[in-house]
């Protein structure tokens, strides 16, 4: 989901422009829509100061931390830096997790091809979850691990009907205990962060008006959320050939990008290098201006946006970010950040868990602003036919996620390009998508856009 190498069609919708700046009657806490800047991003200089993100206690609420206080913090990081870090997270254990993720990517080679998506290895059956190598003059420079939710804990009807859920696979061999151990700690964590994500989508819907269990929906009966381990290696290694990069692109290691889901929680280990997208001293939301004091950057006669680096997070800290699909539904009033990965000089590690909903969830646009919704609607839940007058009156078509999420993905992603979708239903929804480009695009104008695919 970080490997962008061609650029998105922007969407700006009637409602981003409609809503404009408007003071929430619940947190009484002034917003803007969730634009992104005009100027042009530029890689950060050696003065940007670092950005320190704010740090959301989530333990439980008592008296010291109410959801009240809990539900501010959350909305103002995400109408403005668009990244914040929690901590405090039950059960997380960030030293036997990393433990966890250095010993599967030390695997010997031949255990990690067998886990190979079927693009890589034809033999292999899985298409969307197992491991991807280190590709050879690739804006991204990391091997990675995917992991999905068991067939458990999944609707039957939804795996049955929806061609992305798959069984992850993982080593097999008897009596070994050590990787029995991994895929436990792989598993209790994507339950964790699972948890986690829940738990924000449910105060971010608070926030905005709706019930607790608005989200419920797309938690209770499983999704497409997705765990994600990542070794990097510095490109002066030389695992691969990076000789057709770019000075800039061989500067980074995960290239500029926004996600594409509801939200991110990110595990960096400590680990500097992720860059956030801020515009010093403006006042659009995608703005830090806490952190530029300086009047360079205050009263300066260009404003430019810059890759501000993210400064390193304490001992099970995680970092929060939302993706395309909460801005979308949220009208643009929460925003996705634009980001990237420096490349270190050394080895480095990194956890996303990219926090997703079915692949049978509408996103309609405004979809967290519709007055007569109560929940979440999906394509075979009760409430999937209450549309609400937002999105009936604009006219537009209620996409399913799983479809939109492909037509990105094939569209943007090496490693989804000239993917067969069989099913000829699914095959005409995604063709439409791409053809509309309705995929939940957050490009800023002016951005730097990639290269086409190499």
């Amino acid at each position: 989901r970080c490997r962008l190498l061609k650029p998105s069609m922007s969407h700006e919708s009637p409602l981003t422009r409609e809503w404009g700046n408007r003071t929430d009657l619940l947190t009484g806490m002034p917003f803007q829509v969730a634009r992104h800047v005009s100027q042009t991003a530029s890689f950060p200089a050696d003065d940007v100061p670092e950005l320190e993100l704010k740090a959301v206690d989530f333990s439980k609420e008592c008296e010291t931390n109410p959801a009240d206080k809990i539900i501010s913090e959350l909305l103002m990081q995400f109408a403005t830096v668009g990244f914040l870090k929690i901590k405090n997270l039950e059960g997380f254990d960030e030293d036997r997790y990393l433990m966890a993720c250095q010993m599967f990517h030390n695997l010997p080679m031949d255990r990690k091809r067998k886990l190979l998506l079927a693009k890589d290895n034809p033999a292999n059956p899985n298409n969307y979850r197992g491991y991807l190598p280190f590709v050879g003059n690739d804006p991204s420079h990391k091997e990675m691990y995917d992991m999905g939710m068991p067939r458990a804990w999944v609707n039957q009807q939804e795996w049955n009907r929806y061609f992305l859920y798959e069984d992850t696979p993982f080593p097999q061999e008897e009596f070994d205990g050590e990787l029995q151990w991994i895929q436990h700690e792989f598993e209790n964590t994507f339950k964790i962060f699972q948890g986690a994500g829940h738990r924000l989508a449910n105060y971010l819907a608070c926030g905005l008006g709706k019930r607790a269990n608005f989200f419920d929906p797309w938690f209770v009966g499983g999704n497409l959320s997705t765990l994600r381990s990542i070794r990097y290696l510095p490109r002066s290694a030389g695992v691969v050939d990076s000789s057709m990069l770019d000075s800039e692109q061989s500067q980074l290691v995960t290239p500029p990008h926004s996600d594409s889901g509801l939200l991110t929680i990110l595990c960096t280990f400590g680990y500097p290098g992720l860059q956030v997208l801020t515009t010093p001293g403006a006042l659009d939301p995608v703005s830090s201006l806490a952190a530029f004091t300086d009047e360079r950057y205050q009263q300066g006669e260009e404003q430019r946006a810059v890759y501000q680096p993210v400064k390193a997070c304490e001992k099970n800290e995680v970092v929060v970010n939302l993706g395309d699909l909460f801005a979308r539904i949220s009208g643009y009033r929460l925003k996705a950040t634009y980001h990237q990965v420096a490349d270190i000089g050394t080895e480095r590690y990194s956890s996303p868990m990219f926090v997703d909903p079915p692949y049978s969830a509408q996103v309609p646009l405004g979809l967290l602003l519709d007055p007569q919704l109560e929940q979440v609607p999906t394509l075979d839940g009760s409430d999937s036919q209450k549309t609400g007058a937002c999105h009936e009156a604009s006219g537009e078509r209620m996409p399913l996620f799983g479809d939109v999420m492909l037509a990105r993905m094939m569209q943007s992603y090496v490693e989804w390009d000239g993917f067969e979708v069989k099913d000829p239903i699914r095959r005409a929804a995604i063709e439409q998508l791409q053809f509309s480009g309705n995929l939940l695009a957050n490009q800023p104008a002016g951005s730097r856009h990639l290269r086409p695919k190499l």
